[in-house]
């Protein structure tokens, strides 16, 4: 299915209003406080960038996340809101992201529907509104998932790709499966389900 009228135009208007309305839903409580967690990420943020290895040998995470956080805390500071801003920026990112991942593989209604789920998915609102990494996670696996689809998917509209623009597409899927197991360890269960997934499709 397309959309009624000029979908070149409409994609983006319906897109754009997806992503105002993730806005509105993930700043209702943009400024509460701190919890533990948050508190811990402010703090491990907050020292040299040198530094964030060695803290979060202590603490189990990558680095990645914490990386990002610093560069965001020096320029915008380590207010709840300010912090709070960084995860909110990932999580409505999340809603192109989803559109770009399914409209690759199933078509401007699945792009659509992908996009609304990403703008009202409560877990993600939730994400948007802390100081964590798991709002950068759903951004990264929806760029890992699109990426998979076009360099390994046969069917749909990645079907028509050329091989030289698969293997781009692979490389790219590699970068943003690299960078979501530099953000969370569970990214790990994340490569297992794609290896599992290419054996199948193999």
């Amino acid at each position: 299915a397309t959309f009624a009228g000029n979908p070149r135009l409409l994609a983006p208007i319906a897109i754009g209003g997806l992503v105002l309305l993730s806005i509105v839903l993930r700043t209702r409580d943009f400024g509460v406080g701190f919890w533990i967690d948050e508190g811990l990420s402010v703090g491990i943020a907050d020292r040299p960038l040198s530094e964030i290895p060695a803290a979060l040998r202590l603490d189990g995470s990558p680095p990645l996340y914490y990386a990002l956080l610093h560069v965001w805390m020096a320029v915008f500071g380590s207010s709840e809101e300010a912090t709070h801003a960084l995860s909110l920026l990932f999580a409505v990112l999340a809603v192109p992201a989803a559109w770009w991942a399914a409209r690759g593989l199933f078509g401007d209604t699945a792009g659509l529907a992908a996009a609304l789920l990403a703008a009202t998915n409560p877990f993600l609102t939730h994400y948007a509104q802390e100081t964590r990494m798991y709002a950068l996670v759903a951004l990264l696996g929806l760029l890992a998932c699109g990426t998979f689809g076009r360099a390994f998917v046969l069917t749909g509209t990645a079907a028509a790709l050329p091989r030289a623009a698969r293997r781009r597409w692979a490389a790219a899927f590699a970068a943003a499966l690299a960078a979501l197991m530099y953000t969370h360890n569970w990214a790990l269960f994340f490569a297992l389900g794609c290896g599992l997934t290419w054996l199948a499709l193999l």
